[in-house]
């Protein structure tokens, strides 16, 4: 369950949160002062063991409490300048090559993260660089400082500065990794909206929205597209709902909606992939098959037949229909347009004739 979760996120399906990212980076940044507090304890560097207990207390009480109430921004502050005043004051204390600098450079490419994705920051650029720039200044600080006065506190041997340069070189790389999958976890997200709006207004430029059948435009479209150097047999079906005023007129234009979405619903359930079904005009509906005139009658018959038999109620009103429809080849040497035109006569013939035929 977890990993299908995990899945959805990195492919950008979820959005990650941000509880889940200040949560995250709670728990990460209080684990690695647990360690600085056992190591500092262990060589006797009290100002800095004394600096990662507030540390650990900071992120197991008051960041919990930002998170919790949802200060996001709060939260950000406050740790990032908690992390550059404990790599600032480790670099005095210890001394440069032990390597606390480096948190500070990372912290470069977290101000950017964070800046891109809270909402409440709207000089993003502007921000994130100033943070950048000032970061540069305070570890340009450090280096000056470690280079004309050296470390406050020596009394550790060569091989905890070598182990401790070795953690804070992984922790940092680490911490510039799991950032750099954050923000591409967030660019995917964006992708994958950006992808479902782009679906969302094809659907709705290519679709009716009322009856779920193609619109006038991209049927035109499809019929350029399929027609123009076809050689298999297609036919055009007209269709217009039979008195169909008297539903807007008697019951209102919301009982007409839903007559005309019931028939769109017959049409779209007998509808493969061989035929296109469009809501043409008002009540009517185009329906290009590819098949012969035999096919299509039998065809068109079959949804003339359900049509008429076919049961549903509006606000308790019993709902009764028919439908009439008109049929045309297309021929090759002929335009789409002057086949809808025949296939719009053989319509009209069929209203003389009485109503709910196929012609």
């Amino acid at each position: 369950m977890m990993i299908n979760y995990m899945k959805t996120i990195f492919s950008g399906e979820k959005l990650i949160t941000d509880y889940m990212r200040y949560e995250l980076v709670r728990v990460g940044v209080g684990i690695v002062h647990v360690i600085l507090l056992i190591l500092f304890l262990n060589v006797g560097c009290v100002p800095l063991a004394v600096f990662n207990i507030f540390s650990v207390l900071f992120y197991a009480v008051l960041m919990e409490y930002f998170i919790k109430r949802e200060k996001y921004l709060l939260a950000f502050t406050s740790t990032y300048l908690e992390i550059v005043l404990h790599s600032f004051f480790a670099c005095i204390m210890v001394g440069w090559p032990l390597g606390f600098s480096l948190y500070n450079i990372g912290l470069i490419y977290v101000a950017y993260y964070f800046a891109y994705t809270s909402p409440k920051i709207h000089k993003k650029i502007l921000i994130s660089s100033i943070l950048g720039i000032i970061n540069l200044i305070l570890t340009l600080g450090m280096r000056l400082y470690s280079y004309a006065f050296g470390p406050e506190f020596t009394d550790y041997t060569s091989a905890f500065a070598f182990w401790m340069s070795v953690m804070n070189i992984v922790i940092a790389a680490i911490m510039i990794m799991f950032f750099a999958t954050l923000h591409t976890m967030e660019i995917r997200r964006k992708e994958y909206e950006l992808r479902t709006m782009n679906a969302r207004l094809d659907k709705l430029a290519h679709f009716d929205a009322l009856t779920k059948l193609r619109n006038r435009h991209s049927m035109e479209e499809e019929l350029h597209s399929l027609l123009e150097k076809t050689t298999d047999e297609y036919c055009f079906i007209m269709g217009d709902i039979d008195n169909f005023k008297q539903f807007n007129d008697t019951y209102g234009h919301a009982c007409g909606d839903y007559v005309l979405k019931a028939i769109a619903d017959i049409i779209l359930k007998n509808t493969g992939e061989n035929q296109i079904a469009c809501r043409w005009g008002g009540e009517e509906i185009l329906i290009l098959l590819k098949a012969n005139l035999e096919y299509a009658y039998n065809w068109a018959e079959k949804i003339r037949y359900e049509i008429e038999h076919m049961k549903g109620a509006f606000e308790d009103i019993q709902i009764h229909t028919t439908m009439t429809f008109g049929i045309a080849p297309y021929l090759a040497d002929t335009s789409f347009e002057a086949c809808i035109s025949q296939a719009d006569k053989n319509l009209y013939a069929g209203k003389k004739k009485g109503k709910n035929c196929v012609v």
